[in-house]
Formats: C-alpha cells, structure tokens, sequence
C-alpha cells in the first residue's frame, strides 16, 4: 500500500512537472513597439490584431504596440534610461542611441541580412547606418512635387510646365487673371524645413545634387544659383502670393486650397492635408518640379524619413528571435503595400508599389508615389559640423527677400560649409567615405 501511495505521488509530482513546463512553454513574449505615426495608427492596429490572431500564436509571441503624440521623443529619451524603453520604436536620433550602446545593429541578429537586403543599395550614413553598420532601413520616404489647379489651369488654357521658363510664364498668366486675388506661385518661408523640402530637391531636377554632393564629397551651393534666379523672377515678375516671407506651410497650403494659389510645391503627407485639413474647392493634380531645361533632367531627391530600431535589451532579455519575427512582419511587402494603399506612408520599393491593385488610391498619391523620376536620398554630414555664421537657411531666407546677392551668398555657403566639413574629417568626427556614394552619376539619372 505504502508502495502505491508513493508511486502516486511520484505521478502527481511528475504531472505538475510537466504542466509547469508546458505552461512556461506556452508563456508568449510580448514585444512593444512605440512611434508616433497617429496618421498610420488606425493600419497598424489593425496589422498588431492580424499579427497577435495569426502568426504570433503560432510563434508565441504578443505585438504590444504604443502610438504616443507630441511628447514621444521626450518620452522615449527618458525611457532610454531605464530598462522602460521597449524592443521596437521609431527613432530620430540613431547616431547618438547608436553610439551610446542603446541599439543593435541588424546585421547583428538573426536574418538581418536578409531584412537589411531590398534596401542595401537605399541605405546610407546619416539615414540608417551608422559607422557602416544598419540600424534602421529606410522603408518610407517623403516625396516633393509640384501641386497645381487643374480647373484653373483648363480655364486658362495653360498646360503643365515642363521648365522654369513656362512655369513663370504660367505663373504671369495666372496672377494677371487673378484680379489681385489669385496668384502663381506660394512659398511658405516660416517653414522650417522648406529649405530642405521645397529648394532643394526642385532644384536637384535640375542639377542632379542636393547642397551635398555625395558623388564628391563636398558642399556646392553655388550650383543652385540658376534656381533661386528662378524663384527670384517669380517674385520679382509680382506672381509670388503676398506675405510669402512670413508665411507659414499651413497658410500657404490653406491659400491654396481655397483658390487663392495656382501652384504650390508640396510634399506627400499634403495629399492627406488637402483633403481633410484643409479640403481644397477644385481638383487639383500633382506633377515633377519642372527644370531649367527640356532636354536635361535628373531624378529628385526624396528624404528618407525616420525608421524603427531595435533595442539593445532585446538581447540582453534573449528575444532576438521574437523581436526579429516582428521586424519581418512590420517590413513585410503585405504590409508595406497596406501602408501605400491606405496612403499612409510612401514606401521607397518600387517593387512593391508595382502590386497595386487598388482602384480607389487618389491621383495625386499615385503621382507623389512616382519612382520614374525620384530617388531615395542618402546622408549628409551636416548635423555633425561646428558651422561658423549663418545656416544655408538663414542665407537662403536673405537671398529670397532681396538681403543678398545670390552668387555671392552662395559662394560665403560654399567657403563655410566645406571648411567646417574638413575640420571635422580632420578630428575625426566624421569619416568621409561614410558619405560617398560611388554610382551617384547612374542613381541621378534618368532612364
């Protein structure tokens, strides 16, 4: 008898055991995720439920996905210093959590090279790499092009221009119709960024470079001296909307929309803006910044915007794996075709654009996502100088009200821009082959 109570509570002892494993092994890891991407919000929760319905119970893995507001970078960076942060989040300050130890490289974990691949020849210091390792891939780009109104343009008998000529003879013709109302052309100069979205790569049409030329290695702002004459006879003609050196992108844009502008250089997300934000009157259509010439144009700079990357706890806690299945899933071609579709985000593969099937996409997202005539821009060692004056910015500001000389101020951009990059080679803040891109002559061109 004493025998068979024991050998029943040998087989009771085993069969917890057992549970317990089986329990432990049946424990899914939850992997968070933060952005702030609220425009995407409604597609990735929607993705998280697929995901935690589908694939993950398979794997045993949960996606707990964070969307934060305005605050999200002050948020993460106080995380960062904690072990609060989570696996996966979108990132604007890779070089520096790089360098501190916060992140780990892709290539580092497993199947990261095969992630790291479609974009291989996209990627580039200052975007996703850092001292030539990846950290992030750059699967969304904010595309520029020339937005204009197309009833206006069919009342006038205009067509859309193709060079800087017509585009300001189409910008006369406009204001001189416009009756002290309507106006050519609208520049928003408050913006920020409107260097970097509305100069600079309408200007890149025409000369194939950004300010940095990454084929050389060196600052040639000069090269942008027949654009910003162009922009200069806009305003100099009278066709440029009044108030255009205080006026912010949201004016400029509501301008636009309720008539007031015949043309306006937008970026992507102003599909969205023009429909919800500020829901223009008239159909409007989206087309390539036009160039000095007929006979010469290059494909136009499109800016990389900011990436997801993986934490360096990932590791230490020994979810590689999980964290990877995820990775996967959030660069999946599904899902990056979901984001394209919705009109989320503009994804940089042509390849998965290509299957589109969706018949209810807007014109004007299928223009802005036009890879025909763009490319996906590479990094600039600019936030890593000890610049001495004023930014291209600031001289970009004077140059467009009349404050200087165009050759002249760019010539100054030139001088200062190149010394300060050469004093940081020289210290060794930045390596300049981080920054040359060898084939940038064939990436520019146009097929």
């Amino acid at each position: 008898m004493k025998k068979i109570i024991a050998l029943t509570l040998c087989l009771l002892l085993l069969l917890t055991c057992v549970q317990g494993v089986m329990a432990e092994a049946k424990e899914p890891v939850t992997i968070t995720v933060w952005s702030n991407d609220a425009h995407s919000k409604g597609v990735f929760t929607d993705f998280v439920e697929k995901f935690n319905n589908g694939p993950g119970k398979e794997l045993g893995i949960i996606i707990e996905l964070s969307v934060y507001g305005t605050d999200y970078y002050s948020v993460l960076d106080v995380s960062l210093t904690g072990d609060a942060a989570p696996y996966i989040f979108k990132c604007n300050k890779i070089p520096q959590y790089a360098s501190a130890g916060k992140l780990v490289a892709l290539e580092d974990l497993p199947g990261g090279a095969e992630l790291i691949a479609p974009y291989k020849e996209k990627n580039s210091e200052g975007v996703g790499l850092v001292d030539g390792k990846t950290y992030a891939l750059p699967f969304k780009a904010t595309t520029v092009g020339l937005a204009y109104n197309m009833e206006l343009f069919e009342k006038l008998g205009l067509e859309f221009p193709k060079t800087w000529e017509e585009m300001e003879k189409v910008a006369s013709t406009i204001t001189e119709n416009g009756n002290g109302m309507i106006y050519g052309y609208g520049l928003g100069m408050t913006y920020v960024s409107y260097p970097l979205f509305f100069i600079l790569p309408p200007a890149s049409a025409s000369t194939g470079r950004m300010h940095f030329d990454n084929a050389t290695g060196r600052y040639n702002f000069s090269a942008l001296a027949p654009y910003m004459k162009h922009l200069l006879k806009i305003i100099d003609n009278g066709d440029m909307f009044p108030g255009y050196e205080t006026m912010d992108d949201d004016t400029k844009r509501a301008q636009f929309a309720a008539g007031n502008i015949g043309m306006i250089p937008v970026f992507s997300p102003d599909v969205g803006v023009l429909t919800t934000q500020f829901p223009a009157t008239f159909e409007w259509g989206v087309g390539p910044y036009p160039t000095e010439t007929e006979d010469t144009r290059y494909r136009m700079y499109s800016n990389p915007s900011t990436f997801y990357v993986v934490n360096q706890r990932a590791v230490q806690d020994g979810v590689e794996e999980q964290v990877m299945a995820v990775m996967n899933a959030l660069l999946s071609e599904e899902n990056l075709l979901n984001l394209f579709e919705e009109e989320k985000d503009m994804i940089t593969r042509d390849d998965v654009k290509a299957q589109s099937t969706k018949t209810e996409v807007s014109p004007q997202w299928k223009a802005f996502g036009d890879g025909s005539y763009r490319y996906t821009g590479f990094g600039t060692p600019d936030g890593k100088l000890q610049l001495e004056g004023d930014s291209y910015k600031d001289v970009f500001d004077k140059i467009l009200t009349g404050l200087a000389d165009v050759d002249a101020a760019l010539a100054d951009l030139d001088v200062r821009y190149n010394k300060a990059l050469d004093e940081a080679v020289a210290n060794g803040t930045l390596k300049i082959d981080d920054y040359i891109v060898e084939n940038m002559d064939d990436i520019v061109k146009m097929d």
